[in-house]
C-alpha cells in the first residue's frame, strides 16, 4: 500500500501504516481463549494432543476474528457513528492496562534488582521530553533487553532458577525446537468446534481492530499519507485469517505508531523488516531458545510502555466527560486475573475458591466471563449515553445487552445446561453445590434448573424470600447467572426511556450528540506539530553557521 501510494503521488517519503501483531488482543487471546481451552481439556492424558487442541482452538477463533475484521468494510462506519470513543477504546484500554501494564509491574515488584533500570528507561526513553524520549529510539528497547539478560544471568533474580538450570533450559529448547517446525497449514481449522465459547472475545476484538484501523488511517492522512481505508481494513482481516491458517494464535491489526515512524523518517522498509524477522524467528523454531535466554521482567517493561501508550492514547481520544465510563470499562477486565487467582494452583475448575470474601468471589464470577470484554464495550457505551443524556440510544444498547446476557455472551456465568446437567462432562450437577460451579463464561441460554422458567413458580428467586420444603431458595433456582443480568438490562432500558417525557418537556437538558469524538482535532494537531517541527529543522539547516552564533540566533 505504501509503494502504491508513493508511486501514485510520486513521493519517496511515504510512511507505511504500522501493521503487525495486535499486542493487547494477543494477551486477550492467551488469557481468555487459550487458557480456558487448556483447562477445559486438562484431563486429556496425551500432552501433545492436549497442546494441539488448545492451539487449534485458538487459531480457529483468530480465523473467525479475521472474518469479523473483514466485515468491518461493511459495518465499520455504522459502529463508528453509533459508539462513543470511550466505549470503542474501553476493551483494548483495559487489556493494555491489565495485561501489558499491571501484570508487568507485578513481575517488576517480584524482581526489583532486574527490573529497576529497564523500568526507568521505559519512562526516560519513551515518555520524557514530550514523548520523544532522551535516548535514541532505535536502541532503547534493545538496551533494556540487554540489561535484563545480563542481570538475569548474573543471578540477580531471587526467584529465578540457578544459572545452570537456566542454561539447561536453553539447551533443551534448542534441541527440541530449532529447525523442527512441523506445523502444517490449514489443519488449524480443526479447532472450530471450540470457537463458540470464544465468540464473546473475538467479536469486540475485531470491532476494536477495524475501528482502530480506520482511526489510524485518518491519522496517517492528517500527516500527509492518505491510504484507502477499505483496502487497509481488508488487509487487516485477511492478514489475520492467513496467519490463523498457518498457525497464528494472535490477530493482526494496523496499530498506533505511524506518527512515531514518520518522525524517524521511516518509509516501507521497516514494515518489511518486521515481517522478515518474525518469519525467520518463528518458522525456524529458534524463538523458544531466545525466549529462554532473555529476561521476562525486562520484556515486561517494554510491554509496560506499549500498554501505557494504549491507555494514554485512549484517554486522549475520548472526551473528558466520558472518563468515568472508561474507568468502569477497565474494572470488568481487571476482574479477570483477579478471579483467576482465587483458586488453588493447578485447579482445573472454579468449584473450590480459596478466598476470604465470598461476596467478592460471587461478584467477580459474574464480571469476568469472556474476559469481561463485551461488558467493557457495551456497559461503557450505556454509561456514556447516560452522561450525554442520550436515553433512546442508551435504552437500545440496554436491550442489546439483555439479549447478549440471556445467551451467555455477557456475564456468562452459566455452569448449568438447559436440561439441568453440568456443562463439564462426567459430572453430576447438583444445583447449589460446588459440583455445579465447574466452568465459567459459557455461551448458552441462561435457564433455570430443569430448563424451564416454570421452575420460578416452584422455586422463586431469593429476592421473594420464599422457600419450598427443605429446599433453600438461594440454591434451588440454579447457578446460572446471566439471566439475572438479562433482567437487569431490561429494567435499565425501561428506566432510561422513562426520562424521555421529561426531556421532551425541557425539564432535562438536550442530549450531547458528538459521541465524545476528539480524535480528529488530535490528529490535526499532531500533523501541524509535525509539519512545524520539520519546517523549523529545515530552517536551522539552511541558516546554521558552524563558525559563528549569528546565523543560529537568526534561525
Amino acid at each position: 500500500m505504501a509503494g502504491k501510494l508513493a508511486a501514485y503521488e510520486d513521493r519517496t517519503d511515504v510512511t507505511a501504516l504500522p501493521y503487525g501483531v495486535n499486542t493487547p488482543a494477543g494477551f486477550l487471546s492467551s488469557y481468555s481463549i487459550m487458557l480456558p481451552l487448556a483447562f477445559k481439556d486438562i484431563a486429556n492424558p496425551d500432552p501433545q494432543d492436549w497442546a494441539e487442541t488448545v492451539w487449534k482452538g485458538a487459531c480457529s477463533a483468530i480465523f473467525v476474528c479475521g472474518i469479523f475484521e473483514i466485515m468491518g468494510i461493511l459495518f465499520g462506519n455504522f459502529f463508528r457513528r453509533n459508539l462513543s470513543h470511550a466505549a470503542l477504546y474501553a476493551p483494548i484500554t483495559a487489556v493494555g492496562f491489565v495485561y501489558l501494564s499491571f501484570i508487568p509491574i507485578i513481575d517488576f515488584a517480584r524482581e526489583p534488582f532486574i527490573g529497576i533500570l529497564p523500568f526507568a528507561m521505559c519512562f526516560l526513553g519513551f515518555f520524557a521530553n514530550g514523548g520523544h524520549g532522551v535516548y535514541p529510539t532505535s536502541i532503547t528497547s534493545v538496551t533494556m533487553l540487554v540489561i535484563g539478560i545480563v542481570m538475569k544471568w548474573c543471578n540477580a533474580g531471587k526467584f529465578n532458577p540457578p544459572r545452570d538450570e537456566m542454561a539447561d533450559q536453553v539447551e533443551k529448547n534448542w534441541n527440541d525446537y530449532a529447525g523442527k517446525n512441523s506445523m502444517g497449514a490449514f489443519i488449524t481449522l480443526e479447532g472450530m468446534e471450540n470457537v463458540s465459547d470464544s465468540v464473546s472475545i473475538v467479536l469486540p476484538v475485531a470491532l476494536q481492530s477495524f475501528i482502530e484501523t480506520m482511526e489510524n488511517v485518518d491519522l496517517a492522512a492528517a500527516l500527509g499519507d492518505s491510504y484507502n481505508v477499505r483496502e487497509a481494513m481488508l488487509a487487516d482481516g485477511l492478514g489475520t485469517c492467513v496467519g490463523a491458517l498457518f498457525g497464528a494464535t494472535l490477530p493482526t491489526t494496523v496499530y498506533i505508531g505511524h506518527i512515531r515512524h514518520k518522525r524517524l523518517g521511516a518509509t516501507a522498509g521497516y514494515s518489511i523488516a518486521n515481517g522478515v524477522v518474525y518469519f525467520v524467528l518463528l518458522m525456524s523454531g529458534i524463538f523458544p531458545t531466545i525466549y529462554a535466554i532473555v529476561d521476562g521482567v525486562s520484556v515486561g517493561m517494554i510491554l509496560l510502555f506499549v500498554g501505557l501508550i494504549v491507555v494514554q492514547t485512549s484517554f486522549e481520544r475520548s472526551a473528558a466527560r466520558h472518563y468515568p465510563a472508561l474507568f468502569i470499562g477497565l474494572m470488568f477486565v481487571i476482574a479477570d486475573p483477579w478471579f483467576f487467582d482465587l483458586f488453588p494452583a493447578g485447579s482445573s475448575s472454579f468449584s473450590q475458591p480459596a478466598t476470604r470474601s465470598l461476596n467478592r468471589y460471587y461478584g467477580l464470577g459474574n464480571m469476568m466471563p469472556g474476559g469481561g470484554i463485551l461488558v467493557s464495550l457495551f456497559l461503557t457505551q450505556i454509561i456514556c449515553d447516560m452522561i450525554d443524556l442520550r436515553f433512546i440510544r442508551g435504552a437500545t444498547y440496554s436491550v442489546l445487552c439483555c439479549i447478549l446476557s440471556e445467551f451467555g455472551f455477557m456475564h456468562g456465568n452459566n455452569p448449568v445446561k438447559e436440561e439441568g446437567s453440568c456443562v463439564r462432562e462426567d459430572s453430576i450437577c447438583v444445583s447449589g453445590t460446588v459440583d455445579a460451579a465447574t466452568e465459567r463464561g459459557q455461551v448458552l441460554a441462561a435457564y433455570i434448573d430443569g430448563g424451564s422458567y416454570k421452575q420460578l413458580a416452584t422455586y422463586p428467586p431469593p429476592l421473594f424470600g420464599v422457600t419450598t420444603g427443605n429446599v433453600d431458595a438461594n440454591n434451588s433456582y440454579g447457578l446460572n447467572e446471566s439471566w439475572r443480568f438479562a433482567a437487569m438490562y431490561a429494567v435499565l432500558a425501561l428506566f432510561l426511556l422513562a426520562h424521555l417525557p421529561f426531556q421532551y418537556k425541557g425539564l432535562i437538558a438536550k442530549p450531547i450528540m458528538d459521541n465524545g469524538v476528539v480524535h480528529e482535532e488530535t490528529a490535526l494537531q499532531a500533523a501541524q506539530h509535525f509539519k512545524k517541527a520539520v519546517a523549523e529543522e529545515e530552517g536551522k539547516t539552511r541558516t546554521a553557521d558552524p563558525d559563528g552564533p549569528v546565523a543560529t540566533a537568526v534561525a
